[in-house]
């Protein structure tokens, strides 16, 4: 009797916890989460996005808040409405924007927005769901540079600054190309030396062509050309200031020369009038480049300014300016080697003036 009473109590309590797991709700721990299989269920009510004063249909592209409370946008939809192409580069296994000489590429998973080929952290990876790519709301303002305002929890708007162009940043940077590197990121053009220079990051989208409209590959670029490129709005704060180049147009063509960048040791006059520059502990920018070379100046030599591409005289020419020279390719095996000098970039600093005092 005893027995059958403990076998009926333990039936009863079987039967009570199998209907209370069966009434539980289902519960997804923050701590198994996975980015690229969670099912998102819209919230009540539901985030509603405005691009450009157009409301985005928050049925079809629901925005939600993930573990971080961070806003996750669906990119495609939302850069297509601020006026962008939207890519998927099957090679490199990224998404791809361009919008003019604008250019930034994503990959799914990892928290490293690319911007003129530097990386940009958000603490939030892009991710992919139910074939839409998210990315955090704070993409569109700190890589794009859209106006992003929240006006309540529920309530968002993007506004792109297409009519606001920054003044501050020339469409056009025109200069001679002085150094070309080619790494794991791809090419990068550096044009008009350190100071006054800019360093150009070229994309597969990047138009290279003659001055005549002759499409031209980046390894047609050769150090000492005279060059025009289309630069994006975006420009890192760095020395030299790095920039994507949509379009570069060769204005000048050159032979093969070498290149040698560092500050003039001593600057001489012949007896003929003519002048020589030496440059010692130089750097060479390409393969036979010199560290140390001795430049002799001729009337065909052509002196720039690095700060406004205008010419100068050899006269301006001083002890520890720096400058970049295009020389050779022919040079004696003397120390340190003598060869003619084809064109020298010179960074001329700019002159104080001082004002009179007032009356």
């Amino acid at each position: 009797m005893k027995r059958a009473k403990q076998l009926g109590s333990a039936l009863m309590m079987a039967a009570l916890l199998t209907t209370s797991f069966t009434t539980l709700p289902q519960v997804h721990a923050e701590s198994t989460f996975n980015p690229t299989a969670i099912q998102i269920d819209p919230p009540a009510p539901l985030v509603n996005l405005q691009i450009n004063g157009e409301a985005l249909d928050p049925q079809k592209n629901y925005i939600y808040q993930n573990e971080k409370d961070h806003y996750m946008v669906p990119l495609r939809e939302a850069a297509e409405k601020l006026g962008y192409k939207v890519e998927w580069n099957q090679t490199k296994k990224m998404l791809e924007l361009s919008k003019g000489p604008r250019f930034f590429m994503i990959q799914i998973g990892q928290d490293n927005y690319n911007i003129n080929k530097m990386q940009v952290k958000l603490g939030d990876a892009p991710i992919l769901n139910e074939g839409k790519t998210y990315v955090p709301l704070s993409f569109f303002s700190e890589v794009l540079k859209e106006n992003v305002k929240a006006n309540d929890r529920f309530h968002l708007t993007i506004t792109s600054q297409d009519a606001q162009p920054d003044v501050h940043v020339a469409p056009i940077k025109d200069g001679t190309v002085t150094e070309i590197v080619h790494g794991k990121e791809g090419y990068f053009v550096t044009i008009n030396g350190f100071a006054y220079g800019m360093r150009l990051g070229i994309y597969d989208k990047t138009e290279i062509v003659s001055a005549d409209g002759k499409k031209l590959a980046v390894t047609d670029l050769k150090p000492g050309m005279s060059v025009s490129a289309t630069i994006g709005a975006a420009m890192t704060m760095s020395i030299p200031p790095q920039a994507t180049a949509s379009k570069i147009v060769v204005n000048e063509t050159v032979p093969e020369l070498l290149a040698t960048q560092g500050e003039i040791a001593e600057v001489t006059t012949q007896k003929d009038g003519s002048k020589t520059v030496l440059i010692s502990n130089g750097i060479g920018l390409n393969d036979k480049g010199f560290e140390s070379v001795l430049l002799k100046l001729s009337a065909d030599t052509k002196l720039i300014n690095t700060l406004d591409n205008s010419e100068i005289k050899a006269d301006q020419l001083k002890k520890g300016q720096k400058i970049v020279a295009f020389y050779g390719p022919i040079a004696t095996k003397s120390l340190p080697p003598q060869t003619q000098a084809i064109k020298i970039l010179v960074d001329v600093e700019l002159e104080q003036t001082t004002l009179p005092a007032p009356k």
